[in-house]
């Protein structure tokens, strides 16, 4: 819990110093946009007041006094101090000693010289946290105003006399060339709710080697995390789109710039959603997938048979089944299904994939059915699902029965295939058995699916049959709408 003082309560200050032109330049234009007017002003008040040098000898200061100077009242006071605290401009010292009342206890504020403006730019989360309050086109433009360009030393020649040098030595004057009189503390500890490890192990499953990674990207990984509060595998992300591909190197300035486009349009994207949601009722198309009440599960059933005739109810039942979760929540039940789970790579790439396609959440759904049962496949694969994902958004598959419809004609269109090259072959090997593709019975015509099939499939099995991992889905998802 944050210290909060009283007009009354006494302070003594620590680390004043005179503040050169080039601080003023950082605190003005870098920690201003930050930390606000009245915090600046708070710190100015705090460096210019008048004390003696021994801390046993300083004079005992009353807030009342801040409070007057600064006109602006308690609350006020004590939110500029707490936001000092955090860009690293003061420390906050209670005197336990001084009075047994802790409201009556002596302050210590022990202030610290601000950073300068290339210092500052290599910070990662006071960098970070500028950006997000400037946006990119005035950080670029602020940038460009403070940073200082360096001398290009090839463009001189050396014309320092031989006999000067030897006898009169130049002296490196070190106060000058010094950048800051004495090392800034840690402006902030690392974010407890960041997972590093688990972050790791995202970048491995982008294929990015984790040990060329740097400390200084650590920080400013960190400091994204700080700022904007994302999760283990959108950092991975973040990280995969600001790295060169050619040479494998992260650029932290692209980093930063796409972590604060991709917050930014996330931003937008909730804000448009939400006002989408108000404007719309929840029964058209565009609706989020939510849990169908029994009533909407027959009224859904009989709007796609009225709109697709063509589908066969065991099609009609898998619509429903995709439209009624999310993604990943989808992907949970469907590996339960199968009697395993979904792995944090799985939905790493489910959540990467919805930020990419313009495929609807219920066409990925489908997709994801089609990869595990249609295709029987153990698991997610990233490439297998870009692949088929980019191929259905060129086919603009915009709703799931389009999707069930394409599926069936490139199979039929495999198939005939498969006969095409079977009657071209002059010889069979011998002992060779023959294969029979299992249909899934909602690829069916809807009158084939009413006939029951009275000889039995002599093609390999996959470990669970298609009806019966349907049939586990509408379970799953049955017991998710009860609870």
């Amino acid at each position: 819990m944050s210290l909060t003082i009283n007009p009354l309560q006494p302070f003594v200050l620590k680390g004043q110093a005179d503040i050169s032109a080039n601080y003023l330049e950082s605190l003005t234009h870098l920690y201003q946009p930050i930390i606000g007017p009245e915090s600046m002003g708070l710190y100015l008040t705090l460096m210019s007041m008048p004390t003696t040098v021994h801390l046993d000898s300083r004079r005992l200061l009353r807030h009342q006094i801040l409070l007057l100077h600064l006109n602006i009242g308690i609350k006020e006071l004590n939110e500029a101090r707490i936001k000092l605290e955090a860009v690293g401009l003061m420390r906050t010292y209670r005197d336990m000693k001084s009075n047994s009342n802790p409201v009556h206890q002596t302050i210590l504020y022990d202030l610290k010289l601000p950073l300068l403006n290339q210092a500052f730019f290599q910070d990662a989360l006071l960098s970070t946290a500028l950006l997000n309050q400037l946006g990119e086109k005035d950080y670029e433009e602020l940038t460009t105003l403070l940073t200082v360009e360096a001398i290009d030393e090839d463009r001189y020649a050396e014309e320092t006399s031989s006999f000067q040098k030897a006898l009169y030595p130049i002296q490196v004057n070190e106060a000058a060339t010094k950048v800051i009189d004495e090392q800034p503390d840690k402006v902030h500890n690392y974010a407890p709710g960041l997972e590093y490890s688990r972050f790791i192990s995202y970048l491995i499953s982008e294929g990015i080697n984790h040990s060329e990674l740097s400390e200084e990207l650590k920080k400013q990984i960190y400091a994204i995390h700080d700022i904007y509060g994302n999760t283990e595998s959108e950092l991975a992300n973040l990280v995969y789109l600001a790295m060169d591909k050619t040479t494998g190197n992260v650029n932290l300035n692209d980093l930063k710039k796409i972590a604060q486009r991709q917050n930014k349009k996330a931003e937008s994207n909730w804000q448009s959603n939400l006002q989408q949601d108000q404007l719309e009722p929840r029964t058209k198309s565009n609706r989020t997938s939510r849990m169908y009440s029994k009533e909407e599960v027959e009224d859904r059933r009989q709007q796609l048979k009225a709109q697709h005739p063509e589908l066969a109810p065991e099609a009609v039942q898998l619509v429903i089944s995709c439209e009624q979760m999310p993604s990943n929540a989808f992907l949970n039940k469907m590996k339960q299904a199968k009697k395993t789970f979904a792995t944090d790579s799985e939905h790493f790439y489910i959540r990467d994939l919805a930020e990419k396609t313009r495929l609807s959440e219920h066409v990925v759904n489908f997709l994801i059915y089609y990869l595990l049962v249609i295709n029987d496949r153990p698991n997610i694969y990233k490439g297998e699902l870009q692949r088929v994902a980019s191929e259905w958004e060129q086919e603009e598959l915009t709703n799931i029965p389009k999707a069930m419809q394409y599926v069936k004609e490139q199979r039929k269109k495999k198939e005939i295939e498969q006969k095409q090259r079977e009657n071209r072959s002059n010889y069979k090997k011998r002992g060779q058995s023959q294969h029979q593709e299992i249909i899934p019975s909602w690829m069916k015509d809807k009158e084939q699916s009413e006939q029951q099939q009275e000889t039995p499939q002599t093609a390999s099995q996959p470990q669970y049959s298609e009806d019966e991992m349907r049939k586990r889905l509408n379970e799953l998802i049955g017991e998710e709408g009860d609870s």
